[in-house]
């Protein structure tokens, strides 16, 4: 739980690798602006790393 997106990445699925980083970037700069976004944030890691596991687990994602 490094980054969102970085376990798609090592599971060659780049188009959702991809998807997760920007949105992952772009909640990440908006934090500044307004803090309770970093909820958000932990939210979509923890979705990225559910979905990491279960592809390499069993092939498909959570979506």
């Amino acid at each position: 739980m490094l980054f969102a997106g970085l376990g798609h990445l090592i599971l060659e699925q780049y188009v959702r690798a991809g998807i997760l980083i920007a949105a992952g970037l772009v909640v990440y700069s908006l934090t500044t602006y307004w803090p309770p976004l970093t909820a958000l944030n932990i939210v979509l890691f923890v979705f990225a790393a559910f979905d990491a596991f279960s592809i390499g687990r069993r092939g498909f994602g959570i979506v």
